[in-house]
């Protein structure tokens, strides 16, 4: 999965910003842009690169997923160190504690990251890579100030090798590659696709082109410093030199001076999108000018040699593919809860028509069971007096108006079961005063819903009157008083 990302690279007054579509293999150049800080004096020099990043931001025509930070090899401090230790976490707890006599300055001032070289009998071997944290922090405020906090720090040694490797995807055989940039030379020992030794040579790209002699010099000496480190490796076969164009004369020049096959190779024409790096003439891409930043975004994305110098520690060196990782996992979890959704409106679906298909079967004998009475007709034990009698509950609304709570409490209201002989409803009541009484059957005698019948029963009790009036239905005979 390909993520697009912004390198940014900051030395001296020089500012680089590249955009790329990054994944573990070679990246597609999207955009490169670059300006120069211009400032009168060095009070000014910091406002005048945040104005100068911001330009540069302002002109990016995609928003990136992540912002990395590219940092100068000769800025950065390497060692190749051992370990006594064995395990990525106790090798980890360890490097600070055996880097720190190489430090002139506390172990707790780096900011530093690790590549496990190779294991040895007892111990480890780990290539160092650190960097003061004042001036990392330095040259992240800026990015940190417009919002463009970079997820990782990766050195150009880190970049370039990653680059060089995605160039040579099937090479896993030592090689000795030299990088020629324009502010230093950086040496590198591969082996088994990883960065087993490193060095800045303090010569600028051009100087060592001006000079060969002094470089082939500087690469000498390195080569012994690597054979002390490394015993046991075979001898280099040959030299890699990128930064230059292919039959460069300074490959025969060196040839001729360590007596080994010297290969000349510019990187960024095998990069997708070089075209979009404007240059005024051929060797305006010399000397590794875009490489460090393409290489970053490879190692960023997860690719080989990847060092963090913001994150330090080894088992969470690069965010790039955490964040990755999460957008899958994002996408996967959108794409289940879709599933799963689907799948519950799918059982609730067929839910709804088995319902559906249950409530048409019942319809369905409702309908034949309607029929068939309808043919049958009734029976002689059926009533059919219910069916007409007056609506309960207008009954009940018309007695609440008829005997008002303030003239009477209604104690008991009884309606007897269809087919009963008799009344239909009986109404127990009592009231404090007997012309009340005779004022409540008043008001009933001209009900329309039901008949009343004149012999109420009614029995005094002290102040209190208890009366018991019966109600038959509009079209039913007013029997006589039966008994409760």
């Amino acid at each position: 999965m390909a993520v697009y990302l912004s390198v940014i690279r900051v030395e001296g007054n020089e500012v680089q910003l590249l955009g790329a579509r990054a994944s573990r293999g070679a990246p597609a150049l999207v955009e490169a842009l670059e300006a120069v800080a211009e400032h009168d004096t060095p009070e000014q020099r910091e406002e005048a690169l945040r104005a100068t990043v911001e330009s540069l931001l302002g002109q990016m025509k995609t928003r990136p997923l992540a912002f990395v930070l590219c940092l100068p090899a000769h800025r950065v401090v390497t060692r190749l160190i051992r370990v006594p230790f064995k395990g990525r976490s106790q090798v980890a707890q360890a490097v600070p504690v055996e880097l720190e006599p190489h430090l002139p300055f506390p172990v707790d001032e780096l900011a530093l990251d690790f590549t496990v070289v190779r294991p040895l009998e007892d111990e480890t071997e780990v290539l160092a890579f650190g960097m003061r944290q004042n001036a990392l922090d330095e040259r992240m405020a800026p990015l940190v100030e417009l919002e463009a906090s970079p997820e990782a720090a990766i050195p150009d040694t880190a970049g370039l090798t990653a680059l060089w490797l995605a160039v040579h995807r099937r090479t896993r055989d030592a090689a000795v590659v030299v990088h020629l940039c324009q502010e230093s030379c950086v040496f590198t020992f591969l082996k088994d696709r990883k960065i087993c030794f490193t060095r800045a040579i303090p010569m600028t790209g051009a100087d060592a082109v001006a000079s060969p002699e002094a470089f082939a010099r500087e690469l000498r000496n390195t080569m012994r410093s690597l054979a002390l480190a490394r015993k046991g490796d075979p001898e280099p076969d040959r030299i890699y030199l990128t930064g230059l164009p292919d039959g460069h004369p300074v490959a025969a020049e060196l040839e001729r001076t360590l007596g080994l096959p010297v290969t000349t190779e510019m990187m960024i024409r095998s990069v997708r999108g070089v075209r979009r790096l404007a240059a005024d003439r051929e060797d305006a891409l010399w000397f590794n000018r875009w490489e460090p930043l393409v290489g970053a975004a490879i190692a960023a994305s997860g690719g080989d040699a990847a060092i963090n110098l913001i994150r330090g520690a080894q088992a969470g060196r690069m965010i790039i593919p955490s964040v990755i990782s999460h957008a899958l996992f994002s996408a996967c979890l959108g794409l289940v809860a879709v599933m799963l959704w689907g799948l519950s409106y799918h059982v609730a679906l067929q839910r709804l028509e088995l319902e559906r298909s249950l409530l048409d079967s019942q319809a369905e004998k409702v309908s034949e069971e309607i029929l068939r009475l309808a043919d049958e007709g009734l029976g002689e034990d059926v009533t059919t007096v219910p069916f007409f009698d007056p609506p309960l509950l207008d009954v009940l609304n018309d007695l609440s108006g008829r005997i008002p709570p303030k003239s009477a409490t209604v104690m008991e209201i009884r309606l007897a079961p269809p087919g009963t002989p008799g009344a239909w409803i009986s109404v127990t009541g009592e009231t404090g005063d007997a012309s009340q009484f005779n004022h409540i059957m008043e008001q009933l005698q001209g009900a329309t819903l039901y008949k009343v019948s004149p012999d109420a029963s009614v029995k005094m009790q002290g102040e209190r009157t208890i009366f018991r009036v019966r109600l038959f239905r509009p079209n039913q005979e007013i029997s006589s008083n039966e008994q409760s």
